[in-house]
């Protein structure tokens, strides 16, 4: 496919069971990497979804990107004016290969509501330097069963990567509620990699709410 971009936009995916404990499973797994240099998710709605894939042992992410090919310089995903409501791991964003400076992954103007697990989980490998900005987004009720579990994650080994989360707003999140009993943290920043970080990480004019 030769565009500059690949946009997917305005689609819905949902479960529409009433039960609490159903989720249909589906989401968007993006596990090659195209011969382009962006991919945009737009517009859209995941409701009640769970995705998992073969070789992990955990939700992976109604959005999981893992493509495993060396990611080439230009590459950006955008999600962006999206809503999650209750689903079950919202976005996982894990490529396996080392990118650099000007890769981006970018999430901005999206809602999350009463979402389980990590809402977003960010995991590079040691001396991978894109840019992560989660920017203008808001967290409501999202919740973790297990004690001091995270609801937006950096793990340790994303030691490069430039990290900006911007004007976002979290309502009680990782509070004690309707059976989700571990009160966690609300972002977890675990940077302990092999590499010296290169890139700032910023936080900035975001607002932590209980009421």
């Amino acid at each position: 496919l030769n565009t500059s971009e690949i946009f997917i936009d305005d689609i819905e995916i949902s479960c529409s069971s009433d039960n609490s404990s159903i989720y249909t499973s589906g989401g968007i797994e993006l596990t090659k990497r195209p011969s382009i240099n962006g991919i945009r998710i737009q517009n859209s709605t995941f409701r009640k979804t769970m995705s998992a894939s073969k070789g992990y042992n955990k939700c992976n992410g109604t959005i999981f990107y893992h493509p495993d090919e060396v990611i080439h310089a230009n590459d950006k995903l955008f999600i962006e004016e999206c809503k999650f409501i209750e689903v079950f791991g919202a976005i996982y964003y894990a490529p396996t290969r080392i990118s650099n400076y000007d890769s981006q992954f970018i999430v901005k103007g999206c809602r999350f509501e009463s979402c389980v697990q990590i809402t977003i989980h960010i995991t590079v490998p040691t001396s991978s330097e894109e840019r992560v900005h989660i920017v203008d987004c808001s967290f409501i009720d999202c919740k973790r069963k297990e004690t001091n579990a995270p609801i937006l994650s950096v793990d340790a080994e994303s030691d490069c990567i430039e990290f900006n989360l911007t004007g976002c707003h979290f309502l009680n999140c990782g509070v004690e509620s309707n059976g989700y009993t571990g009160v966690g943290y609300v972002v977890f920043i675990d940077i302990n990699g092999q590499s010296a970080p290169k890139h700032p990480i910023f936080l900035e004019y975001n607002t932590i709410e209980f009421d």
